[in-house]
């Protein structure tokens, strides 16, 4: 078992193009099993800037097997929160719009090797609150939109894609 924390006041990614800075606080208590080349994640949780992101799984890579399954699950997290995390050619691309509000996820990813298929799986949920969303060149049918959601829930899946299961008090405006 090993256990500890890691935090970085100031993150600043060397690219060609500039990013914000970043700080991290990563609290995490795991194992390894060496003879069946397991990692087991009993808990990571991960601050990023003001997001929140919880982590639990088990990584399996014994010979000719490699298994990955992961939850990922976040508190409320604001939209602008995440926003802040792009760099200023990304979200300059998205001047024209605005999107406020907050959201959570859950989500569970599953890679596996041994599959007729290999490749990821995934399902989980998003859940929205108090969200706005507004532009003036919105694809397809409207040139100028909004769209408000007082509570919304959708369900998705590597095979289904999206489903939403609870929408209470959405309108176009």
């Amino acid at each position: 078992m090993s256990s500890g924390r890691l935090r970085a006041d100031t993150l600043l990614a060397a690219t060609k193009k500039p990013f914000p800075p970043l700080s991290l606080d990563v609290n995490y208590r795991a194992s390894y099993e060496l003879p069946t080349h397991t990692l087991t994640i009993d808990n990571i949780t991960a601050d990023i800037n003001q997001l929140r992101l919880k982590l639990t799984g088990r990584n399996c890579r014994a010979p000719k097997i490699y298994r990955r399954n992961h939850e990922c699950l976040s508190d409320q997290i604001a939209v602008a929160d995440v926003l802040s995390l792009l760099s200023p050619e990304q979200r300059a691309k998205l001047a024209d719009y605005t999107v406020n509000g907050n959201f959570s996820l859950n989500v569970d990813l599953t890679y596996d090797t041994t599959t007729v298929k290999p490749g990821w799986l995934y399902s989980g949920s998003v859940a929205l609150s108090d969200v706005r969303m507004s532009g003036r060149k919105f694809p397809g049918s409207w040139p100028s939109a909004a769209v408000s959601w007082i509570s919304s829930r959708a369900n998705f899946d590597s095979t289904s894609r999206m489903a939403a299961s609870t929408i209470s008090r959405s309108k176009v405006i």
